[in-house]
């Protein structure tokens, strides 16, 4: 089904034992990678603002391509084995002030020494993007006793050093490493930074009201399954995601607890 029939369908359909409602059209989304081309090197902005993005490095076939895979309840999806991202050039409405960014995922086990990326925007050396949403790894956090498979989503923060610093969601958010899809959804609306997933905020958001800093980054490209892609900036965050992404979209508002849900619900 196309994305436009997905979203004027008003009947509930089922697809094995998945219930799937039409979710409504939202405004304000400025990025759309439906990823469900199924072959190619590129993948498709469905925005309308044409940012479209490659797989791997070049517009080669190569090594840090993500494989194109079937998926029970759409088309198409990416799957990524710990070395392949998408890149997606820079453009400015890719830096809003306030933001949502949203994907479908089926992460598998990251290698131990690797940061599990699924999106980062601009990236500061090793240090963080502007935003990202990422899983957990205790190799490189201050919470050793959380599971691998937390996710997190973060806005970076010009705290008045040098390099700067990033605010998190809350802690809590289930392990995802169960063989299962799962929706996610990162926004930020300059009061507090929040995570949804599978439709629940965790906790009640981390409260927040700077700017992201955009003018701060000097690699502003976007990654999907990786923090820098081909750049190389930090071996160990270069596409270390392992597992499924899909739906991948990001909106210059931050999507309300109702309207999330319901992007997990129609799907």
């Amino acid at each position: 089904m196309n994305t436009l029939g997905k979203l004027v369908l008003a009947s509930t359909c089922a697809f094995g034992s998945f219930a799937v409602q039409a979710a409504p059209p939202l405004n304000a989304m400025v990025a759309h990678w439906h990823l469900d081309e199924g072959r190619g090197q590129k993948v498709i902005d469905l925005s309308g603002y044409g940012k479209n993005g490659q797989l791997g490095a070049t517009a080669a076939i190569e090594a840090t391509d993500p494989l194109w895979i079937s998926r029970r309840f759409d088309n198409a999806a990416l799957s990524f084995n710990g070395n392949q991202f998408i890149k997606v050039p820079h453009a400015n409405n890719l830096q809003p002030r306030r933001i949502s960014v949203e994907a479908w995922v089926k992460p598998g086990a990251a290698p131990a020494s690797s940061l599990p990326v699924i999106l980062a925007k601009s990236a500061k050396a090793c240090s963080f993007a502007a935003y990202s949403l990422y899983m957990y790894n205790p190799n490189y956090a201050q919470s050793p006793e959380l599971p691998p498979g937390t996710p997190y989503f973060y806005v970076a923060f010009a705290d008045g050093s040098a390099e700067g610093t990033y605010v998190e969601s809350p802690a809590g958010a289930p392990d995802l490493l169960d063989g299962k899809w799962h929706h996610l959804v990162g926004t930020y609306d300059r009061t507090a930074v929040r995570l949804y997933v599978d439709g629940v905020e965790v906790g009640a958001g981390t409260p927040h009201k700077a700017p992201i800093p955009y003018a701060d980054f000097s690699n502003t490209d976007l990654y999907i399954g990786a923090y820098d892609g081909d750049t190389k900036i930090c071996e160990d965050y270069n596409g270390n995601y392992v597992g499924d992404i899909d739906e991948v979209r990001i909106w210059n508002k931050a999507l309300t607890a109702a309207e999330v849900n319901e992007r997990y619900l129609g799907y």
